[in-house]
């Protein structure tokens, strides 16, 4: 019965912290009104005039509904975990800056085109509008750690896209180890590791 009850007692001291769903909101970074409809399972659908606005729209919900988990993502790509957890981020940090997603994210930043940018910076934009006025106070998770959310800009987002592709490649270890078996012992010792189809079986 007691563990039943303290989930009431955090929402009790912590309050209420969801997101704005009706009404209007003025917002900076638009260049044409949009409309943010959520259905009846809170799924939000963006109805904008522009690309970039929608993504702006995009990155408002994400906010909205995500707030913390992109704190964390953040965090994570640029090696500042511990800024926020503390000593037990630090592992991660270093990780996270051996593989330099920061770097990497900087170089292309300076290297893709005024479209994508402009992409980019609409998604951070809405990120932002959407941890200031799309919510009536941040989630529970910065309260208990008394941390304020971090604002995002376009270096961010190309950070978080290295890290979530980062993620999804379950081999990067097996290719590391193939990269050191070619600098270390050169392109026969790799081509050993992946014979060819004998040539005596049927093709």
């Amino acid at each position: 019965m007691a563990g039943v009850a303290w989930p009431r007692i955090l929402l009790r001291l912590l309050g209420r912290r969801l997101p704005r769903v009706r009404g209007r909101i003025r917002a900076a970074g638009l260049e044409r009104p949009l409309t943010i409809r959520r259905d009846r399972w809170g799924i939000p659908h963006v109805d904008a005039q522009r690309a970039s606005d929608a993504w702006f729209g995009l990155g408002f919900c994400h906010a909205q509904d995500r707030a913390f988990q992109l704190e964390l993502l953040l965090r994570v790509g640029s090696g500042t975990l511990a800024e926020l957890i503390g000593p037990e981020g630090l592992s991660i940090d270093q990780i996270s800056r051996r593989l330099g997603f920061r770097r990497t994210a900087e170089v292309k930043l300076e290297a893709i085109g005024p479209e994508i940018r402009e992409v980019l910076e609409a998604y951070a934009g809405g990120i932002n509008q959407g941890l200031g006025r799309g919510l009536k106070r941040p989630p529970h998770e910065f309260a208990l750690l008394r941390r304020a959310p971090s604002p995002w800009t376009a270096l961010d987002v190309l950070c978080f896209v290295g890290l979530q592709a980062f993620s999804l490649s379950s081999n990067w270890d097996v290719e590391l180890a193939r990269l050191k078996i070619l600098t270390d012992d050169g392109p026969d010792a790799v081509a050993a590791l992946d014979p060819g189809y004998p040539g005596w079986l049927p093709v």
